[in-house]
């Protein structure tokens, strides 16, 4: 019991003699001054709810008391550790079952390395195998990039829906001709190179083709041809210049050109003379006058081959020079021989019953005037030229013929003068 001060009160009870050893004990604690130890506050507090009386007995029942106490927080906390170690031997077994098949797993794995070794062998070479064909792939691509033409260089080499090329074909024809030449150098420097060779068989193949496809394109072009249309569309110049390595297929090509502008100079040249030009009068009204009929057809003829001049030489622009030196005069002598025979039937029939001397030597004169303009252009050699060295040979035999009769005639009048010197009884 304590009291208010918080010492504990003294009571001494009458039963109690000097001897006890109870009280021994209490007097030695309370000597001790224990009561400002708080450990020894707080077992008190433990030890008094048990303590009811206090007698000789007192210490007896408290150590039963006590170790009862004892015993029964014992038995708690093995029953709780009983739980633990339940829980303990549950986790052991755990993992013991996890090391089992962890074990179990480590034999598998070995097992499948074992099995696999040879697997991850062969995995092994085909990767070495496969950076070998890809470096062989790319060598490939290299070379099909070098020696081969885009899906877009094939289409253009194959012309339009119409058979005509656009300006797209002549890059494209020049990458296949490069092509071709690099095979040939590499065959050159390999002879047994099979894959140069059937390059340089695959793009000769491409180059006929493609140049087949501008042949025809160049047909189609001269039909309609003009010289607006040469001037607008300068695929047809880029056209006989690409011809220049095919030298037949060019010919070809100039003389489809020449007779399609043959037919143009001929319906030109008939149009003035029946019909006129520019709202003038048809050359035919003029037929009764030789010599201005004559010197304005060889007029006509001479502006016509000029302007064709002009046309050829812009369509050809783009040609070496010497191709140009080499077909002009050839292809002007075509476009103008048609001319050079509808001009003759025309002459001849102006000099039909012609004899007067004078008209007839300045018809020979306006001839070779327009011979030695014209013949630098078409050539000495040409049908227009012959002709009017023809018709201006037969002027001159014409007037050389009238030239002899009026001589003879004066002649035959001459003789049969009487001799002024003569007297009358001479006769």
């Amino acid at each position: 019991m304590r009291m208010e001060n918080g010492e504990p009160e003294k009571v001494a009870p009458a039963s109690f003699s000097s001897a006890n050893p109870a009280k021994k004990k209490i007097d030695k604690l309370i000597a001790s001054k224990v009561h400002n130890d708080p450990a020894f506050a707080e077992l008190m507090d433990y030890v008094s709810p048990i303590v009811s009386d206090i007698d000789i007995h007192t210490e007896r029942r408290l150590m039963r008391k006590l170790e009862q106490r004892e015993l029964e927080l014992n038995k708690e906390y093995l029953k709780e550790f009983e739980k633990v170690n339940e829980h303990v031997q549950k986790f052991s077994d755990k993992v013991t079952a996890m090391h089992k098949i962890c074990a179990d797993l480590t034999d598998q794995i070995q097992q499948n390395k074992e099995k696999t070794q040879d697997l991850l062998n062969k995995t092994s070479a085909l990767q070495n195998r496969k950076k070998v064909l890809e470096l062989k792939q790319k060598t490939i691509d290299d070379f099909l990039a070098k020696f081969s033409l885009t899906e877009a260089e094939e289409k253009a080499l194959d012309g339009n829906a119409d058979g005509r090329v656009s300006s797209d074909f002549f890059p494209a024809l020049d990458r296949a001709h490069s092509i071709y030449e690099q095979s040939k150098q590499l065959l050159r420097t390999c002879a047994n190179h099979s894959a140069a060779m059937g390059v340089m068989e695959e793009m000769s193949k491409k180059m006929e083709a493609a140049y087949d496809v501008l042949y025809r394109s160049i047909q189609r072009e001269c039909r309609v041809l003009s010289t607006e249309m040469v001037e607008v569309k300068g695929v047809i110049a880029e056209s006989f210049a690409a011809l220049k390595d095919r030298q037949i297929l060019l010919k070809y090509a100039l003389d489809d050109y020449a007779n399609a502008r043959k037919n143009n100079a001929m319906r030109a040249f008939s149009d003035i003379l029946t019909r006129g030009a520019g709202g003038g009068k048809p050359l035919e009204v003029l037929s009764h006058d030789p010599l201005r009929y004559t010197g304005d057809m060889l007029a006509w003829i001479y502006e016509c081959i000029g302007s064709e001049k002009d046309l050829l030489l812009l369509l050809l622009s783009k040609c070496p020079p010497e191709m140009i030196r080499e077909h002009e005069q050839r292809v002007l002598a075509s476009i103008s021989a048609q001319l050079a025979r509808t001009f003759k039937v025309r002459v001849e029939q102006t000099l039909t019953g012609e004899h007067e001397s004078t008209l007839l030597y300045k018809l020979v004169s306006i001839l070779a005037f327009y011979a030695t303009k014209i013949e630098p252009i078409v050539g000495a050699d040409s049908d227009l030229v012959q002709t009017i060295d023809e018709l201006q040979q037969l002027t001159l035999n014409i007037f050389f013929s009238g030239l002899n009769q009026t001589v003879h005639k004066i002649l035959t009048k001459v003789r049969y003068l009487p001799d002024p010197e003569s007297g009358p009884g001479d006769e």
